[in-house]
């Protein structure tokens, strides 16, 4: 097998098992694909207020079934966004393990949020 086949069949999409009490259920949470990351940064960029929603906007591309398959839709981030607090942190928390956002940006984000205001 070539390199290019080697790395084209590879399964490197980590996927990990969350209960979440408060949805009565597991969920799995997955890595982002390199382009599902370079959408959600995109959207990140186009948004006046870089936290909005941040939890549900990464939960949508990263919440899988046991198959790695995608549950939400990019759309479905608002609806998911208005879950239980606590559920929607613990599944980020997992979802940040596997798709580091990184340090300058979580930086950004923060002073976006404790100021208000946008770049």
């Amino acid at each position: 097998m070539s390199l290019k086949e080697t790395i084209l069949t590879a399964n490197d999409l980590e996927l990990e098992e969350v209960k979440v009490p408060e949805w009565a259920c597991s969920v799995y949470v997955r890595s982002m694909s390199g382009l599902e990351r370079d959408s959600f940064e995109a959207e990140m960029e186009g948004l006046d207020n870089k936290t909005e929603n941040i939890r549900a906007r990464l939960l949508v591309r990263c919440i899988c079934d046991s198959g790695g398959e995608r549950v939400f839709d990019d759309a479905d981030a608002v609806d998911l966004g208005n879950k239980n607090g606590a559920a929607l942190d613990r599944v980020f928390a997992v979802a940040m393990k596997h798709n580091p956002i990184g340090e300058e940006a979580v930086a950004d984000l923060e002073k976006n949020s404790d100021s208000g205001q946008s770049d």
